[in-house]
C-alpha cells in the first residue's frame, strides 16, 4: 500500500505527480484504499455503462482531458463524445488527469463558460 498509492497516482498523473499533491490528498488516497480494494475484489461489480447509456443522457455534458493524461482516458472521453448527443470537449494545456487539482484556474474557466452557455 505505501508504494501502491504512489505508483498508481504517477501511473495517472505522471512522473511526481504523488509527490506534488498536498498532504490532505495524500492522506486522501490512503483514506479510500479500501474502496479501491473493495472495487478490485469484488464478486458483484458495478454494471457497464454503455453507449446506449449515454445517449440517453439529453443534458449538457463537459468532457474533459488534461493534455498529458494518460492515452487510456482519451480513449474513453473518445468513446463518450461520440455516445452523449449533447456534449462540448475541452482539453487543460499542461495538465494530465487531475486537471481540476493541476490547473484549477483553467478548469473552473473552462467549467464557467460551459455553464455560461448552458
Amino acid at each position: 500500500m505505501k508504494t501502491g498509492i504512489p505508483l498508481f497516482v504517477n501511473a495517472v498523473g505522471g512522473p511526481g505527480a504523488y509527490e506534488r499533491r498536498s498532504i490532505a490528498d495524500q492522506k486522501m488516497n490512503f483514506d479510500n484504499v479500501a474502496s479501491f480494494q473493495a472495487d478490485a475484489t469484488t464478486k458483484h461489480p458495478r454494471p457497464a455503462f454503455t453507449c446506449e447509456m449515454a445517449k440517453s443522457i439529453s443534458a449538457p455534458t463537459l468532457l474533459s482531458n488534461g493534455e498529458r493524461s494518460p492515452k487510456f482516458f482519451y480513449r474513453i472521453v473518445d468513446q463518450l463524445e461520440t455516445c452523449l448527443p449533447n456534449r462540448e470537449r475541452i482539453i487543460i494545456a499542461g495538465s494530465s488527469h487531475t486537471v481540476p487539482a493541476e490547473a484549477p484556474d483553467a478548469y473552473d474557466q473552462a467549467v464557467l463558460t460551459f455553464i455560461g452557455k448552458h
